[in-house]
């Protein structure tokens, strides 16, 4: 993917001071070369955190006192952006970001950022440029290994810190860690092209299918159950039929099933009636039986609805009785205000208050006026109470002549049971006809499940025909047999690479190990892992050759049909520290104290790197943190320093002090 780093800036917290801006060129080797203690070895852990790290891995001390945020302006296929971060603090890390696209990196001021944005909707946007996969990589684990790939794993391919870059027992940025060396393993294969998004989906339609399967398995052993029970009932049946003389005693009992049910089957079109229409005094008085029943229950339901009818009028009738009394106590109460009414005519006096009587006759004539009221919604309910009175009285006379007839009806089954022998065995012959009847229309209807069971297994076919194909697709024999076809020429490179180092076996084949994420070289009689061999310029070259085959592979992946999630760019963090102590670096005379071998060795990792990121035309971006002056890495066409040595000058400046 094309990501590379175009600025690293870092803002004061001082506001009389300008933002500290680092520039790098695109598509080319970007050097920063300089003294210890100038803070060439923080800029991998600010990009990291402007890109989302969980933690601030930015050294504290003067760096992270004197500064506010830390920014990054990355040169993407969708156009320049700055992300930055604001310092933490006293925290661990801090979700405060800021995010915007950059029109004219020249002519923007960079002020200081204010937050826009978190952390998590950062890493989304990266994850959305990268195209990674929103899918986990394996959907029956909510294990943190297997979550999906995101943006923030991939850097594990851009970084080698000065504590990674020769270190003989780990390969990759932060896979010195259980966590991010687990999940390094996991998400190898997508990085490099073999297990595809397209893959990673397929193992979410495959456990989906499963699903399906096991829940059709199961329906479909429901069903079959069913069937089995209902063709065990079905053989009873013709017993029972024959027993109630539906079939002559004669008949055989079919062998085959389907035989069983054709010979039933025409038995569920007759009714109880027809079945008894031989014995013509049975079937009179079967007929008999089954009107009476009918109007049982008939007479039953319109008895108990009159009955709920008069219940609801009793209780209407309450209310109404209870109200009329409450009526009758407020109008003798006020029937009091008629008598002193006519006594206000008079020029006496009150005898509840003793004052003249003419004074309180508006009081009195509001009394009056409630009474009238009362009196009128009295008078209203006794005319309607014959009206309600007759209701109740109609309702009570058929609920009488209902019961009458209700009784009657029963009185005549009850004798037609008594008195004919002949009708109880009619009403007992069709009753159980009746049953029989009703079980084996169920139990045939049931039969036509035969059809659903037909087409679960159909069904069945089709999901294990697709699991099938998506299991060979995505099994891990399949995975493996991609990923060791992408590590092919991945170790072809890197056995070519290492042949341009200071390394000591340059002829020896290599290979990497995805298991142990490491590097094994072939020696013929074994193969040695990169922590079994000797010499720190031996881990340097693994080092170096193992992050530039990787990167080609990348760039191979963006010519084909998929783009490499990867970013193109890659950071070394002092290379040329196994060649000759830090403190040697550091002074004047550092030309006449570097051994000429071990300068040709420095210069010559300076020229592989110039000649790959040519090779790839402007796709890979390399920047090297080192300590040794332009006059090793100097006079190359694809390399170039970012500014002058390190020394005065520094990350950040002497006068940014609070």
């Amino acid at each position: 993917m094309y990501f590379q780093i175009s600025e690293v800036i870092v803002w004061p917290r001082r506001t009389d001071r300008a933002p500290r801006r680092v520039k790098f060129t695109s598509g080319d080797v970007n050097v920063i070369s300089g003294v210890s203690k100038t803070g060439k070895s923080a800029i991998i852990p600010i990009i990291d955190y402007c890109l989302g790290s969980d933690k601030c891995a930015i050294p504290s001390g003067v760096i992270r006192e004197r500064s506010s945020w830390f920014g990054v302006i990355v040169d993407t296929a969708h156009g320049k952006f700055l992300l930055s971060r604001r310092e933490p603090g006293d925290q661990f890390s801090t979700d405060d970001m800021h995010f915007r696209p950059i029109q004219n990196e020249a002519e923007d001021h960079l002020e200081r950022p204010e937050k826009s944005y978190n952390r998590s909707a950062i890493v989304e946007t990266l994850n959305d440029w990268s195209g990674l996969s929103r899918f986990s990589f394996d959907p029956t684990t909510k294990s943190g290994f297997k979550s999906r790939a995101s943006f923030r794993d991939l850097m594990a391919f851009c970084f080698q810190p000065q504590n990674i870059i020769a270190n003989q027992a780990v390969l990759f940025y932060k896979a010195d860690s259980y966590e991010h060396r687990e999940k390094l393993k996991t998400i190898f294969s997508y990085a490099i092209g073999a297990l595809t998004p397209e893959l990673i989906s397929d193992k979410w339609q495959l456990e989906e299918l499963e699903k399906q399967l096991r829940k059709k398995q199961q329906e479909h052993a429901a069903v079959t159950r069913a069937l089995e029970n209902r063709k065990n009932e079905l053989q009873s049946l013709f017993f029972r039929a024959i027993e109630l003389g539906l079939l002559s005693p004669t008949t055989t009992f079919p062998t085959q099933f389907n035989r069983l049910v054709d010979l039933l089957s025409p038995l569920g079109k007759i009714s109880a009636l027809d079945a008894v229409a031989s014995d013509a005094s049975l079937a009179k008085m079967a007929e008999q039986i089954r009107i009476l029943q009918a109007k049982d229950t008939e007479v039953a339901a319109r008895l108990n609805k009159l009955n709920r009818r008069r219940n609801d009028m009793k209780r209407l009738q309450d209310s109404v009785t209870i109200a009329d009394h409450a009526l009758g106590v407020q109008r003798d109460r006020l029937s009091l205000a008629n008598w002193m009414t006519e006594q206000a005519s008079t020029e006496g006096e009150c005898p509840v208050c003793h004052g003249p009587m003419h004074e309180i006759t508006g009081e009195l004539k509001r009394l009056t006026s409630a009474l009238g009221a009362i009196e009128s919604a009295l008078d209203e309910h006794d005319r309607s109470s014959p009206v309600f009175d007759k209701e109740f009285f109609d309702v009570s006379t058929q609920i009488n002549e209902t019961t009458e007839e209700l009784r009657h009806i029963r009185d005549l089954m009850k004798r037609l049971d008594s008195d004919h022998k002949d009708a109880r065995e009619a009403r007992y012959k069709v009753q159980n006809i009746d049953r029989f009847l009703g079980s084996l229309e169920s139990t045939l209807n049931a039969l036509g499940k035969d059809t659903e069971e037909t087409k679960l297994a159909s069904e069945m076919r089709v999901l294990e025909r697709d699991i099938g194909r998506l299991r060979a697709k995505v099994s891990d024999d399949a995975i493996n047999h991609l990923t060791q076809e992408k590590l092919r020429p991945i170790n072809g490179d890197i056995s070519t690479l290492i042949a341009d180092t200071d390394a000591e076996w340059k002829t020896a084949p290599v290979e990497l190990s995805l298991q142990d994420l490491t590097v094994k070289i072939d020696r013929g009689r074994r193969k040695d892992a990169l922590w079994e061999l000797g010499s720190g310029a031996n881990w340097l070259a693994y080092h170096v050759a193992t992050s530039l085959a990787l990167q080609k592979h990348f760039l191979r992946e963006d010519e084909g049909n998929l783009q490499s999630p990867v970013p193109g760019f890659l950071i070394l963090d002092q290379p040329s520290q196994v060649y000759f102590p830090r403190r040697l670096s550091d002074e004047e005379t550092i030309d006449d104290e570097l051994k000429d071998k071990d300068k040709q060795a420095v210069r010559g990792l300076f020229t592989l790197l110039d000649r790959e990121v040519g090779a790839a035309k402007g796709r890979l971006q390399v920047i090297v943190l080192e300590h040794v002056a332009d006059n090793v890495w100097g006079d190359l066409p694809h390399t170039h320093g970012v500014e002058e040595r390190w020394e005065h000058l520094k990350l950040i400046p002497d006068d940014w002090a609070i």
